[in-house]
């Protein structure tokens, strides 16, 4: 593990000829930032992992903002089937599921409170370029729009937090990950997380579950 490296190095520098006395102090002084910076990135690393499953295309987020831009101009969306209405649950279930921005007390049904439609007008359709999306033609892709300049998309799109694992996973437990309960979702999460990590030949099983480890050491002493 990396520790184990920055440790042994530490442990062998005060009898290695070729550094110094200060050399050593030096090295000694910046190994706490180090290891929080390797910590910040495995943590980074196990995040993505744990919740690889729930990441959100991007068509699926143009799908939303479009639906909110009809919602808005009292317009219609084009489909497959021709134009339809802007769907009301389609818009819900983003905003309740993939943003974690409002909850079902936030509805009448599928209709937004006003809370929510404040949200939409002030946080989507202005934050994104409307002459860009309205005046769009056959051609137009969604590569065409820069999704990521709406804060609250971008954040879907790019980055996830502990919050989102305990919106998304209120039964997980990170204090029962180094031997989780059988049949719990702290077990089937850290089975999925672990085979993750591996997949992409950066991790082996073994420094994996270290790993793991150690990121879950740091994130129960802040669980509530």
């Amino acid at each position: 593990m990396p520790e184990d490296v920055l440790n042994a190095m530490a442990e062998e520098l005060s009898t290695a000829p070729v550094f110094s006395r200060a050399e050593a102090a030096e090295y000694e002084n910046r190994l706490p930032a180090v290891k929080d910076f390797v910590l910040d990135q495995q943590e980074d690393a196990v995040l993505q992992a744990l919740l690889s499953g729930k990441s959100v295309s991007k068509e699926t987020v143009a799908e939303y903002v479009e639906h909110v831009y009809a919602w808005d101009g009292d317009g219609q969306v084009e489909t497959e089937r021709g134009r339809v209405d802007p769907d009301p649950l389609l818009m819900k279930v983003f905003e309740t599921e993939h943003l974690g921005r409002f909850g079902a007390s936030d509805y009448t049904g599928n209709a937004p409170s006003a809370a929510v439609e404040q949200f939409r007008r002030d946080k989507v359709i202005t934050a994104l370029n409307r002459y860009a999306w309205e005046h769009r033609d056959e051609g137009f892709s969604i590569d065409n729009v820069d999704l990521t300049s709406i804060p609250v998309i971008r954040a879907v799109l790019e980055t996830y937090d502990w919050s989102d694992v305990k919106r998304i996973y209120p039964e997980f437990d990170p204090r029962q990950w180094e031997d989780p309960p059988t049949g719990t979702v702290t077990e089937r999460l850290k089975d999925e997380t672990i085979a993750t990590l591996c997949d992409d030949g950066q991790y082996s099983p073994a420094s994996a579950e270290l790993t793991t480890r150690a990121v879950m050491r740091e994130v129960r002493h802040k669980w509530d």
